[in-house]
């Protein structure tokens, strides 16, 4: 006779999250296979330039977010810009 253990299974909480995640994700996954279905090197030039440009946004709402250590950085930041 053995013995059932539960040590490394997967909870409930972390099933649940995982569904849900891949329910949110299904979008995205399924664009990014069509496009490399449908565009092949095309699509793949057009995705690396377009995390060249999200990689530069990031990096000047982190300089924001580091020049202003508020809890609304960058809406603080607009607003001094804009002068509001």
């Amino acid at each position: 006779m053995t013995v059932a253990t539960t040590q490394g299974a997967i909870g409930f909480p972390t099933a649940l999250a995982t569904a849900v995640g891949l329910i949110m994700a299904s979008p995205v996954i399924l664009t990014v296979t069509s496009g490399f279905g449908m565009g092949g090197g095309a699509f793949v030039a057009a995705m690396a330039i377009a995390f060249v440009v999200m990689q530069a946004q990031a990096t000047s709402f982190a300089e924001a977010a580091a020049m202003l250590p508020t809890t609304a950085g960058s809406s603080m930041e607009t607003s001094r810009a804009l002068e509001i």
